[in-house]
């Protein structure tokens, strides 16, 4: 990655996506399934396991009120880190041009955007990562949005000295 990148200007913005698990759509998860191939049955199974989730917590010995959830993966599943990832994947796959890469760990993305035009590429790459995350029902924070221009990227790869 760093190799497309190295030495030259870029803007780095960096992204976090509120409360993006329990945003995250179950339809929407599921129509990324199915894009992938992913057939009916297994597909079924999955939308039951994120609709209409119903909960309780007993507390010192005092039993809550049943609650609904409705959207969401559902925390502390071994499956849910996969399926938001399946979520997010429609972000970092976006066709950003050859300028701009996204890249992506959890709750949290990355654009970096290069080339002499980086500062207008890279307002056109948060809009359209922005409108895409409306379509998906994600939402980006925008307290933790932050952004550094005019970097300079060098791949500290082929130094003698890099670990």
């Amino acid at each position: 990655m760093l190799s497309t990148i190295s030495d030259r200007k870029a803007v780095v913005t960096f992204m976090d996506l509120e409360k993006a698990f329990e945003m995250a759509s179950g339809p929407v998860i599921l129509v990324s399934l199915a894009e992938k191939g992913i057939q009916s049955r297994l597909l079924r199974w999955t939308l039951d396991f994120l609709s209409e989730r119903q909960v309780r917590v007993n507390f010192q010995g005092t039993l809550s009120d049943l609650a609904t959830f409705e959207n969401g993966t559902p925390q502390g599943s071994i499956l849910s880190p996969f399926l938001f990832n399946i979520l997010v994947e429609n972000l970092v796959s976006l066709p950003l041009g050859t300028c701009t890469k996204i890249l992506g760990y959890a709750d949290d993305l990355a654009l970096i955007t290069t080339g002499p035009w980086h500062a207008q590429n890279a307002q056109t790459a948060i809009t359209t990562v922005g409108n895409r995350c409306i379509e998906l029902g994600l939402k980006i924070k925008t307290t933790k949005t932050k952004q550094g221009s005019s970097l300079w990227l060098t791949d500290t790869t082929s130094s003698p000295n890099a670990p």
